[in-house]
Parts: structure tokens; sequence; C-alpha cells
């Protein structure tokens, strides 16, 4: 409140957050409107905006969609706060550090506050932090790291001279990257409802709800654990599944896609995948899983999960490595791609299977209507494998794509996938 150049803005995801009862601007004013006169702000109502005397201000602001956070672009502030952070797509939240500048002779900062949510980027910020359970580690809870962001990743370290000079390039080496951007401090502070002795006394009747509640709401909001999250549905478990070392002969094989159409990019960097599986069946009516994939059909690019079989390519490049993989395969093994609803599909479905055909593969609809649900689909196959009649060819798939399936298997609940749970191999 002393400098004229500081600028804070705070964020809740929507306005009804931010200006409701009891929600961040009506807290703020009952804050701010009791300290003395000559630090007291004025409220300006029509903006959402306190301007204290000296010429500090804090703008209360909504990001209700990503591309709210273009509104500021060019901007500067000397603290930038996120009440609920989870609640935020991460690409607001990255896209704000870049704000992070100001004319203040307060070095800015942000803040995040955030219920637990394993699914979110977030949760890999932090994960230093946590223990192998998912709680905050009392250990390093307040120990202060250090990051700076190359090609998009993030790259830690406890001293942030250990960043300088292991990244730093000089002139000579190459002109246009004389240094890299300057090391950042992070910690992160783990607390519960335990940690507000202000709370509990003033609302008793808190704790008994968070102590009621189911076990993983229970875990997250009560214990604060960041790796607890929804289980699948049960209707798989890795168990169910027997190993092969090969194929047995006269199968019949087919390998089934579930195709996307979107890259990677700075602004979406965890779009659904293009998937494939090879699936073969013997005569005595038993399901084998294949992976075979062509080398170059893979994850790849500087968010590389590196693991086979699934990749984020736009259309015109996904169907040259969708042919590459065919021409892998042989003209043996049938394609099979599912057909969306409408005109729209049918007519993308010839689209993509026309040049295929005009090489000698065979390519059929997938004969499950995408118009039931992704869990009801998932259900056949679930119950072969329950009665023992699938079966891996573990020899080929390489063993960090192998736990992705099985995991992504197990976890599938048939809701839509996020960011960091997929469902595209299923």
């Amino acid at each position: 409140v002393d400098d004229p150049n500081t600028r804070c803005t705070m964020f809740r995801r929507t306005t009804p957050q931010l200006t409701g009862q009891g929600g961040l601007y009506e807290t703020a004013k009952g804050i701010y409107l009791d300290l003395p006169k000559k630090f007291r702000p004025v409220f300006k109502e029509k903006d959402l905006k306190a301007v204290f005397p000296s010429g500090a201000s804090i703008k209360y602001s909504h990001m209700e969609y990503e591309q709210d956070k273009y509104n500021h672009q060019g901007l500067q502030y000397t603290f930038i706060g996120f009440d609920e952070g989870c609640q935020f797509l991460w690409s607001q939240i990255e896209y704000l550090m870049s704000r992070m500048r100001s004319k203040s002779k307060y070095s800015s900062r942000m803040v995040i506050s955030c219920n637990p949510d394993a699914d979110h980027e977030l949760a890999r910020f932090i994960d230093w932090w946590l223990d192998e359970d998912g709680y905050p580690d009392p250990d390093k809870c307040g120990v202060v790291r250090y990051f700076i962001r190359l090609d998009g990743d993030f790259i830690w370290a406890d001293d942030p001279q250990e960043l300088i000079d292991k990244y730093w390039v000089g002139p000579e080496q190459d002109p246009k990257r004389e240094r890299v951007p300057k090391p950042v401090s992070t910690t992160f502070i783990g607390s519960t409802i335990f940690d507000n002795p202000v709370v509990l006394k003033d609302n008793p009747e808190y704790l008994s709800f968070l102590e009621g509640l189911p076990e993983l709401e229970k875990a997250q909001l009560l214990y604060g654990n960041w790796k607890a999250k929804p289980e699948g549905s049960k209707s798989f478990t890795r168990s169910m599944i027997k190993y092969v070392d090969a194929l047995p002969p006269d199968v019949v094989s087919v390998r089934a896609w579930d195709k996307a159409m979107t890259e990677r990019t700075s602004g979406n960097r965890f779009p659904d995948f293009t998937a494939c599986i090879k699936v073969s069946r013997d005569s005595d009516g038993r399901y084998y899983l294949s992976g075979d994939y062509h080398p170059e059909v893979f994850d790849g690019g500087d968010y590389s999960t590196q693991t086979a079989g699934r990749f984020c390519k736009r259309s015109g490049e996904r169907d040259i490595l969708i042919k590459k993989q065919a021409e892998y395969d042989g003209q043996d093994v049938t394609i099979v791609f599912p057909v969306d609803p409408g005109q729209a599909g049918g007519s993308e479905f010839l689209t993509s299977t026309r040049n295929l055909v005009n090489e000698g593969f065979r390519v059929e609809k997938d004969p499950m209507p995408t118009s039931r649900s992704k869990l009801t689909r998932f259900q056949p196959f679930c119950t072969l494998a329950y009665q023992g009649l699938v079966f891996i060819v573990r020899s080929s798939f390489d063993p960090k794509t192998l736990e992705a399936i099985l995991k992504e298997m197990e976890n599938f609940t048939g809701e839509r996938s996020t960011r960091t749970r997929k469902d595209d191999f299923v």
C-alpha cells in the first residue's frame, strides 16, 4: 500500500464465485474497509477494483473461458492470486505467469490456493512436495525450489545457480540465446482444516461435515490427499488378463483405431490421442491384444509420454501414420474405424478409407454404435476378459506402453477424458 506502481489481480473462475455472498470481493471489502483511513482503499464497484490512497490497486477478475486469459495480454502485475486454482485451466495459470512483472519496487509473485485434484496439472507441478501416498510431506512443505521454462517444460533444481550453470548458453554457441530465463522460486505449503482454528471455532459443524464425506472426498478435502481419485468402473482389472509369448497360428487380426485430429500446442498441451491396438481371434474364440507398432507410430514431441501406439497429429499427418502402420501390419490385418453418427461421420469414414482401400487394405466400420455410452461399449471386452478369453502378447509391447494401456483400462469410468486421464486405448 506504500507503492503507487503496485498492481494486483485476484481471480475466481466465474463472476458469481467472485461477487456472490461471502465471495472473494465481498470478503475483501470486509477486510480492507476496516483499515485505518490513511490505508483504506476506495472500491470501484463497476470495475470490481480497490484503489489505495498511494495509487496501488487490486483488480478482482473472473476467467470463465480459456480465451479470457488474453484479456491480460500486455498487462503487468505485482501480485497474482488464484482462489481455487484447480478450477482454472492450467493454460490460464501458465499464461498469467508471463504477466509477473511490474514497475513496483516489490518483486512480482503468484499465490494459488486450491483443494487437491489428482487430474489437474497442479498435482504434477507440486509432486516433489508430496509423499508417496499423495499427502503433503511435512519435511518438505515450505521448502523453496527453483524452476526455469525451457522449450515449454519445467526444469527444477534446489539451487538457482545450478540451473544457470547447466543451461546458460554463451553467444559463441548460440547468438540468439545468450541466457536462460531467470530461475523462479516456488514453494508449496500443505494445510488442512486443523490449521485454521478460527474456522473451527466459528463453524464447528464444518468439521463434522468433512468427516462425514465419502472416503475419496474425505481424503481430498479433510486430509489434503493429491493422489486420491475416483476408482475405475471395476469392470476390468489386469488380473483378468493372461499373457502369451507370441500369437498362435491361423488367427484373424484387426487393428482398431480411435481417431483424433488435434496437435499439441502451447495452449493445448494435453489433447486426446489418436490410438490403436491390434486384436486377433483364434478358432476357439480366444482374443489376443498386440502392439506391433510401426517405429514412427508413437507420441513424440516436447511433451512426449514416450508410449507407442498413440500420437497427436492433425488429420493429414494422422492419416499418413495410419497408412504406415497398415503397411507395417500387412494386408492380412483388417483396419477398423469407428463412425460418428450423422452424415459427417459417414463422410469422414469414406475420406479416410479411400486411400487405404486403393492400396489393397481392407477397412471396416466398427459395428458398435458410437451413440451408446462408452462404458456400455467397453462391457463386451470386459466380459471376455472376465471369462479368461483375453490374452496379451507381451513381447509385442514395450513395458511403458503396456503399463499405460492396463492402467487406462483399470481407471476407465466412462466419463469424459481429462488432461491426465485418457480413454483412447480403451
